[in-house]
């Protein structure tokens, strides 16, 4: 399943909220920390010109 970061931005923010550039790689950072902590399976991966695509390990 793959998520480019202009969709996964539209979803979390509101149109008319004015966000960092960075906001959503700290997102994605987080979650990738949490993932790891929980010894989940599950891995956030960066899918260049596509955006994210969370995979089974």
């Amino acid at each position: 399943m793959s998520c480019s970061g202009k969709r996964w931005s539209s979803s979390v923010y509101n149109i008319g909220e004015d966000i960092e550039s960075n906001a959503l790689d700290s997102h994605i950072s987080r979650l990738r920390r949490r993932l790891r902590d929980a010894d989940c399976e599950a891995v956030i991966r960066s899918v260049r010109g596509i955006g994210y695509m969370l995979v089974l390990e």
